[in-house]
């Protein structure tokens, strides 16, 4: 007996139809292997529109009245690590946009109950797919690494500090283009609209000498998002927000030809490749190509970040 489209479509639900999750519901609701069956909000009035246009059940909690298979989990920072415990123990493959949680211990904790019930537990890490369709990790390492990622206050993303929010996607980007080990770090950081740091500089060197400068701001008047990269040949610096990339190296890097004018950054959709990742790794059980090491790898960075912010800790 053949199953029907439908019958092999995994069954999805969103849990968090904020901004982002919205991203994930319409992502799911277009996917050809997904069946997108409801949105979870605690503030379900808001989301009403949303769930009428996508024709998905809405509900306020996790007893969800359909069954799915598996979910994303877009809800604010602080609350990740009990709504993704609450999935897995029931079964469910779980997308855990970053950051996974707040703690190693408990990341820990979860990718432990994700083995036990033998369920997928895929880190939320999508800008990893840029550096990939850029070829950057295939370049060589840097040996210097410039990471600015800046914007103005937004009332969402204000439950953790600006180190788990904005500045982890370039954590992660560092330790995939060169992960050798941090050896020291040092930070500086403010606060300005929320009770957790809204801007942070941070400073790493890695123990094969790599230097890192991260500076991460949800306080900025106007929106940044560049990365320069410096090889012993000369540098190359992406612009993301203008979309395009600068080589100095005078060789091909990645994508980017080895003429030094600006070249066009190509377009992508991040959060399509790693959702079409996730349905993928949830029907044939292969693994998902970012993984939870390299997950916690970036947020072990940010542990030691906040130590020092908060502690005064120089060394990790």
């Amino acid at each position: 007996m053949h199953m029907t489209d439908q019958e092999a479509q995994t069954p999805v639900a969103v849990i968090g139809a904020g901004h982002f999750g919205a991203c994930h519901a319409r992502q799911y609701a277009a996917h050809s292997d997904a069946r997108l069956v409801a949105l979870v909000d605690t503030h379900p009035a808001r989301h009403q529109t949303l769930a009428e246009q996508l024709q998905v059940t809405l509900t306020p909690t996790l007893d969800i009245p359909v069954t799915i298979t598996a979910a994303s989990v877009a809800t604010p920072a602080s609350t990740h690590y009990h709504v993704a415990r609450a999935l897995l123990a029931d079964g469910i493959h779980v997308l855990l946009e970053k950051p996974m949680t707040l703690s190693l211990a408990d990341t820990d904790a979860l990718a432990d109950l994700a083995r036990a019930k033998q369920v997928l537990l895929q880190p939320g890490l999508q800008e990893r797919y840029v550096l990939d369709a850029l070829g950057l990790p295939a370049a060589g390492r840097p040996v210097r690494l410039h990471a600015v990622r800046c914007h103005p206050p937004m009332a969402r993303n204000t439950d953790c500090s600006v180190v788990h929010d904005l500045m982890m996607h370039d954590l992660d980007t560092l330790h995939t283009l060169n992960p050798s080990p941090v050896e020291h770090l040092s930070a500086t950081g403010r606060q300005h609209h929320t009770a957790h740091l809204d801007e942070v500089q941070a400073r790493l060197r890695l123990d094969d000498g790599c230097e890192a400068l991260l500076e991460a701001s949800r306080v900025a008047d106007t929106p940044q998002r560049r990365l320069t990269l410096t090889y012993t040949d000369g540098t190359v610096t992406l612009d993301f927000l203008k979309a395009t990339a600068t080589n100095l190296t005078g060789r091909p890097l990645g994508c980017f030809g080895a003429d030094p004018a600006p070249q066009p950054i190509p377009a992508m959709d991040p959060l399509a490749l790693q959702i079409s990742d996730f349905l993928r790794a949830v029907r044939t059980g292969q693994p998902s190509p970012v993984t939870l090491a390299e997950a916690r790898r970036a947020l072990a960075t940010a542990e030691s970040i906040q130590d020092h912010l908060h502690r005064g800790t120089r060394h990790v």
